[in-house]
């Protein structure tokens, strides 16, 4: 009977000692905050994404408050999200969703009429795709906040 619960001992003491030594399976990453203006202004509630330029790396993503000033996360898993962005390079893309003035019976009307009010976004159309985008963020160590000064 001891050498039954010995190796149970063991054995759950291994299963917690792997699980603890192993850290917690997210990448190393660095804080990313900043703040996005548009035309001298901030932005709020705006989609900030950290695209990155390396085929194997992970988006990170922010939403700015009321002041433009964001924080970005990188999504690892659908259960996991790492704070901050994995160093590297990046294509930043802002989008800012025009909040729809329907109530939800409108908005089902109009989706099962097949004439759903499709979403404006509310900054130029260049910010809001990566391959049009000419914001750029390289993601260190030590960096400080991103400013993203957005114009027509």
């Amino acid at each position: 009977m001891v050498a039954k619960y010995s190796r149970r001992s063991v054995l759950l003491a291994t299963v917690i000692a792997a699980l603890g030594c192993g850290g917690s399976g997210l990448p190393e990453t660095v804080s990313v905050t900043g703040t996005v203006t548009y035309q001298g202004n901030p932005v709020s509630d705006a989609q900030v994404v950290l695209n990155s330029t390396d085929p194997k790396g992970k988006p990170a993503t922010g939403a700015t408050d009321a002041q433009g000033k964001f924080t970005v996360q990188t999504y690892v898993s659908p259960t996991a999200q790492a704070k901050g962005a994995i160093p590297g390079q990046y294509k930043v893309t802002v989008t800012k969703i025009e909040q729809s003035k329907q109530s939800s019976e409108e908005m089902m009307k109009a989706a099962s009429s097949g004439q759903p009010a499709m979403p404006k976004n509310l900054l130029p159309k260049k910010y809001s795709v990566e391959s049009s985008t000419d914001l750029t963020a390289d993601v260190k160590k030590g960096m400080g906040p991103l400013s993203f000064a957005l114009t027509d």
